[in-house]
C-alpha cells in the first residue's frame, strides 16, 4: 500500500523534533526504511537511526488518560463524582472542566466531547479544557470527552458524567 501511494490520510502520522526525533533530516538510498523481526521500523537519518513502533503508535492515546476535573451547575461547582447527578429546575448553564495526563507530548494533546441528549456529534477537536452548555431542556444528558495527539487515535475510552435536568413545577403534566 505504501508503495502504490494509496495510503489513507488517517493511517498517516508525522513525528517531529517534539517527539523524540533528534533531527529531520533523512537520507535518499537504498534500503534507508527497514522493518525488523519484531515489527519495528527502522529509519536511517543523515547522524543516525530512528525507530517506530506501529504497535505503540496505534494503541498511543490509550495512555493518555482523561478525566473530568469540575462540573459547575449553576454558580455552585461540584466535584464529579459517581453516579447522577440532579441538577435542579431553571439551571441557566452547567459547565465542565476536563484534563489528561500523559508524559509525552503534553501540549499535543486534543479533546474532543459531546453531550448526549444535546448534541448530535462530537466536537472538532481542540486545545479547549472547558466547556458551557447554556438554557438545556429538562431531562436525562451525558457529557463525555475523549483525548487524542494531535487530533489522531482517539483514546476510545472517554470520561463521562450523567445528569437529569428536573422539571419546573410549571414544567410538569399538571400545567400543560
Amino acid at each position: 500500500i505504501l508503495l502504490s501511494g494509496q495510503v489513507p490520510g488517517n493511517d498517516l502520522r508525522s513525528y517531529g523534533i517534539e517527539d523524540g526525533l533528534t533531527e529531520l533530516g533523512g537520507v535518499n538510498r537504498d534500503r534507508s526504511l527497514v522493518a525488523g523481526p519484531k515489527g519495528r521500523i527502522w529509519i536511517s537519518l543523515v547522524r543516525g537511526v530512528a525507530m517506530a513502533d506501529p504497535q505503540a503508535v496505534t494503541g498511543g492515546s490509550d495512555s493518555i488518560h482523561v478525566r473530568i476535573d469540575s462540573v459547575t451547575v449553576g454558580n455552585a461547582s461540584l466535584f464529579p463524582g459517581r453516579g447522577k447527578y440532579r441538577v435542579p429546575p431553571n439551571t441557566n448553564n452547567i459547565g465542565f472542566v476536563f484534563s489528561a495526563a500523559t508524559f509525552e507530548d503534553p501540549q499535543g494533546v486534543r479533546f474532543r466531547y459531546r453531550l448526549d441528549g444535546s448534541d448530535q456529534d462530537w466536537s472538532s477537536a481542540a486545545e479547549t479544557r472547558q466547556v458551557t452548555y447554556r438554557n438545556l431542556d429538562p431531562g436525562s444528558y451525558r457529557f463525555q470527552v475523549e483525548a487524542s495527539r494531535n487530533g489522531d487515535f482517539w483514546n476510545n475510552s472517554a470520561a463521562s458524567v450523567s445528569f437529569e435536568i428536573e422539571r419546573a413545577y410549571w414544567q410538569t403534566w399538571w400545567f400543560t
